[in-house]
């Protein structure tokens, strides 16, 4: 399919959405973002955290712990 046919086909199942959802999903596609914000608030705490853990204050884990604790709480939640 040449570039002319494929952008009449996605033209025509473009105007045939009427999700909002999915029409902001093509936006952020079109627009080259990846349709992730964070608010002003959320990039403060993310900052602070950020910085917490270059200070050497922050609680951290390696991968191997995350997955005995990962384990650990599926033992007892089957229990």
């Amino acid at each position: 399919m040449d570039t002319r046919a494929l952008k009449l086909e996605l033209l025509e199942k473009l105007a045939a959405v009427n999700d909002a959802n999915k029409l902001a999903e093509v936006k952020h596609v079109l627009d080259g973002t990846d349709g992730f914000e964070l608010s002003d608030a959320e990039l403060n705490v993310a900052s602070e955290r950020y910085e917490q853990y270059k200070r050497g204050e922050a609680k951290t884990y390696t991968w191997e712990e995350v997955q005995r604790i990962l384990d650990e709480n599926r033992r007892k939640e089957q229990r």
